[in-house]
C-alpha cells in the first residue's frame, strides 16, 4: 500500500544536532495518516527504531527506494526536512517537522506520491536503550 511504502523520510544528518533536546535510544513511533478525499480511515502505523543525535528523523524499516535529502533545518529542538525518494513503484516528496522534548516528540509530515497527498501526524516516545 502506498501509505506504508512512503511512510517516512530517510535518515538526516543534522548540522547542529547538539541543540536538540533529545534523549537518544530506542523510540516507538505512531503515525496517523489522512488521505484527503478518502472516506476510509487508514489505521495508525506503529514502529520502533533507534534515534540519536545523528539520526533525528524516525525511519520506517520497511521503507523502500532511493532517497535524497534536498533540505534540512535544525533550530533549537525542531527538525524540518524535505526528502525526495524514487522506487520502482514511483517517486515521492516528503516534507516534515519534528519537535523533540527529551523523551517524547511530536511532528507532522506531508507526502506527495503517485499524484496523491497524505498528511500524517507523528508521535514518538523513548522506550529504552538501543541494542548494539
Amino acid at each position: 500500500m502506498v501509505p506504508t511504502l512512503f511512510l517516512t523520510a530517510c535518515i538526516i544528518t543534522p548540522l547542529q544536532a547538539d541543540e536538540i533536546n533529545l534523549q537518544p535510544g530506542m523510540w516507538q513511533w505512531t503515525t496517523k495518516m489522512e488521505i484527503p478525499g478518502m472516506t476510509m480511515q487508514v489505521p495508525p502505523v506503529v514502529h520502533s527504531g533507534c534515534i540519536n543525535r545523528e539520526d533525528l528523523v524516525p525511519t520506517n524499516q520497511n521503507q523502500h527506494g532511493d532517497c535524497t535529502i534536498t533540505d534540512q533545518t535544525i533550530s533549537n529542538s525542531q527538525v524540518t526536512w524535505t526528502v525526495n525518494c524514487s522506487s520502482p513503484q514511483g517517486s515521492s516528496t516528503m516534507n516534515g517537522v519534528m519537535n523533540y522534548s527529551g523523551d517524547t516528540a511530536q511532528g507532522t509530515m506531508n507526502v506527495i506520491a503517485q499524484g496523491m497527498t497524505m498528511n500524517s501526524t507523528i508521535s514518538g516516545e523513548r522506550t529504552g536503550g538501543c541494542a548494539n
